[in-house]
């Protein structure tokens, strides 16, 4: 995948959100914590009790996410990093979750 087509991506992602909650509609969470599991470890869960023992596994704040992606998107001296990828990530689950539920 190139970035050209991450941002075509992203870009769909939005005009989806704009249609179906409105331009100036508030991003609704149901969740406060989630965990998160490292990339390079996520081979490691074949089993349910593996996600039970595994220490690796940490649990994040989504309302702590979101706070530092509105000082992101209101402050454009702000420096993006790949943090904040893992905090738009962490949004975009939870936004799916909320409005498509498994």
């Amino acid at each position: 995948m190139t970035v050209n087509e991450l941002e075509s991506i992203f870009d769909r992602i939005i005009e989806k959100l704009k249609f179906e909650l409105g331009k100036e509609s508030e991003i609704q969470t149901k969740s406060c914590l989630y965990r998160l599991i490292p990339t390079e470890i996520w081979n490691q869960f074949a089993k349910l009790e593996d996600w039970n023992s595994a220490s690796e596994i940490n649990l994040c704040s989504l309302d702590d996410d979101v706070e530092e992606l509105e000082k992101l998107a209101k402050n454009e001296d702000r420096a993006c990093t790949y943090v904040s990828f893992d905090r738009i990530a962490s949004l975009l689950r939870e936004v799916s979750q909320v409005n498509n539920p498994i």
